[in-house]
Order: structure tokens, then C-alpha cells, then sequence
């Protein structure tokens, strides 16, 4: 996703066709204006999960971020950990997958503007 402005936002992704086995890893990031890239979460091995698995962020913006993975029961809505994000120009907000072998996984954001103005797309 890309923004501008300054941005309250949450992420959940959904896997929408089963991992395959193998080490297959998961993380979101964020880059405001071309700076530096900034983990989002922790990296998430999500090895052979399966079709209809939710993962969702949890904790705080930081490296130590952990991701909560289970079919049912998710943490949704307001329960997501909200981000606050601002930027001049553009920013990036990112998932690294690394390993990828087979499977798909669909992104999802909620977000709303804090400033007039302010885009996700």
C-alpha cells in the first residue's frame, strides 16, 4: 500500500490458498518518504498454514511485534493493533515474504485520515 499524509491504519492478511511445507517467512514493513524501512512486526514463519487462516497484527509498532495466526477466533476490528503513520510526499507500507515456495495471501487495510487530505491506495 502506498500513503501520504498522516494515517491511523491496521493490517490483517488472509491466506486465500494453503502454504506449502517449507520455511516460508512473514513480515509487514513501512518506509514514510524514501527513509528508512521499519519492521512493522516480527518475522512469522508461516510454513504450510492453512487456506482461510487470518494473520493479524498484534502488540505495538515495533521489531518485537508478534503476529497472531489461527484459523478462527482472530482478533479483528478495533482488536488489531493500530499503527499512527505520517509522511510528506509518499510512503510505503509492505509485506516481505521470504522463501515463498506455493500459496497465496491476500493483504488487507483499514485506515482513516488524521489530516485533511491524507491517501491510501
Amino acid at each position: 500500500f502506498t500513503y501520504t499524509g498522516h494515517i491511523e491504519f491496521q493490517l490483517y492478511a488472509d491466506i486465500t490458498t494453503t502454504i506449502s511445507a517449507g520455511a516460508t517467512t512473514f513480515k509487514w514493513t513501512i518506509t514514510p518518504d524514501s527513509l528508512t524501512v521499519t519492521d512493522l512486526t516480527a518475522t512469522k514463519d508461516i510454513d504450510a498454514f492453512l487456506a482461510g487462516t487470518v494473520i493479524t497484527m498484534v502488540g505495538t509498532a515495533t521489531t518485537d511485534a508478534a503476529l497472531a495466526t489461527t484459523g478462527v477466533g482472530n482478533k479483528m476490528g478495533w482488536q488489531i493493533s493500530k499503527v499512527l503513520a505520517t509522511c510528506i510526499t509518499s510512503g510505503i507500507i509492505a509485506v516481505v515474504m521470504g522463501a515463498a515456495t506455493a500459496g497465496a495471501v491476500t493483504h488487507h487495510i483499514r485506515w482513516r485520515p488524521i489530516t485533511p487530505g491524507a491517501t491510501v491506495a
